[in-house]
């Protein structure tokens, strides 16, 4: 089974690097984080500071790949989004700009609630920082829909590091479970 187990980590590392050869030549806070997922890392507090720190990095680069609105098309997007026609909805949700407001505005939430967790980590309140990680984990609760979005921008960085979200989550959870389990 501990075999088993490993070929598939070592697959999905092969996986993440294939998918774009620059991994392999400079890593990626995306690349890292998967890298510390499949590792078998002890996810002591050490690590988890080490991985909270990543994530601020890996959301700072998503959130710097996605192109920005100008502020009349974000006007558009929050007036359009008003409302209860649903066929407005629908045609909302299909446009570009619809996908840049809300990759930016998820991961700007994941900016600020990767270094609010940091902050946590140097207080050593372990419950709060539980609590960080499964917050954190939450931004990427509906991976299908950010994989969506980011494909309607047809940016490839973006395409690339949401390869594996689901593993990122996972990654999150658990380090909110070793956090518990440290005390």
């Amino acid at each position: 089974m501990r075999s088993i187990a490993r070929l598939l980590s070592a697959l999905a590392i092969s996986l993440v690097v294939m998918a774009s050869p620059s991994y392999a030549q400079s890593p990626t806070a995306y690349s890292q984080i998967l890298k510390f997922g499949f590792s078998r890392k002890l996810y002591d507090a050490t690590a988890r500071v080490e991985l909270a720190k990543l994530f601020v990095m890996f959301c700072q680069d998503v959130l710097a790949a996605v192109p920005t609105n100008t502020p009349a098309e974000d006007a558009w997007v929050r007036q359009e989004g008003n409302t209860t026609d649903v066929a407005k909805i629908s045609r909302l949700v299909g446009t570009i700009e619809y996908a840049r407001h809300q990759l930016k505005d998820t991961f700007s939430t994941c900016v600020a609630r990767a270094s609010d967790l940091v902050v946590i980590q140097k207080k050593s309140d372990w419950r709060a920082e539980a609590a960080g990680f499964i917050s954190l984990a939450a931004v990427f609760n509906e991976d299908a829909d950010l994989k969506a979005l980011a494909a309607r921008l047809h940016i490839q960085t973006i395409d690339d590091q949401f390869v594996l979200l689901y593993s990122v989550r996972r990654i999150l959870l658990i380090a909110a479970l070793r956090t518990l389990d440290s005390q």
